[in-house]
């Protein structure tokens, strides 16, 4: 069955930057969230359901992280590290450690050489 030229489209962009002009009704019936988003038609929507998406645990967030990088869904790599970011503002690195269970595989002078070669990062402390 065609579309017919006056039916609503929804424009998706393609990773390499191709745009596909879809129509409405179809997405609505593969996405649940796109349709959503189709029929209260706000801005709104999409930000609660980003934060919802990344308000989970971390080894989630995590694993949603990765999964972003492996299949290049750049707006969602973006979505997750700036969730890891924001748990990192204003820890220092060994809260930060704490935060995510990570071991200082450091050794004191490569800690030292470290602090020296980006004193900036470390004013705060």
């Amino acid at each position: 069955m065609a579309a017919s030229d006056d039916e609503k489209k929804v424009r998706l962009r393609s990773k390499d930057g191709e745009v596909f002009e879809v129509p409405e009704k179809a997405m609505a019936a593969f996405s649940a969230t796109i349709k959503g988003m189709i029929d209260e038609g706000d801005d709104d929507t999409l930000a609660r359901f980003d934060e919802e998406l990344v308000g989970v645990d971390n080894d989630t967030l995590f694993d949603l992280l990765q999964a972003a990088n492996f299949l290049g869904i750049d707006k969602l790599l973006d979505l997750t590290c700036k969730a890891v970011a924001e748990q990192m503002r204003g820890r220092t690195p060994d809260e930060i450690r704490e935060k995510f269970h990570s071991v200082n595989d450091y050794t004191k002078e490569e800690e030292e050489d470290v602090r020296h070669e980006n004193s900036w990062a470390f004013d705060r402390e």
